[in-house]
């Protein structure tokens, strides 16, 4: 389990794809959570192939952001 989290003033800047290309052809099963108010991140990480899940989490006990777990569908 690994966890990152940009900077806002750091966003946009291609960070979170370095990350994942590096790691993603190295694990067999990737999963990650969104802040469901980051769509900026979501989109990149769409465009990895991750796919939300739907389920829905509390950032930490009693935040009102949320969470979203997103899958990396298998490349075919």
């Amino acid at each position: 389990i690994w966890g990152m989290w940009t900077d806002p003033a750091h966003r946009g800047q291609g960070h979170a794809g370095t990350i994942l290309d590096a790691v993603t052809p190295l694990l067999p099963r990737v999963q990650l959570h969104v802040n469901i108010s980051n769509g900026g991140a979501r989109t990149t990480y769409e465009r990895y192939g991750f796919v939300g899940t739907g389920e829905l989490e509390p950032l930490r006990p009693g935040s009102d952001q949320r969470m979203e777990r997103m899958v990396l569908s298998p490349r075919g």
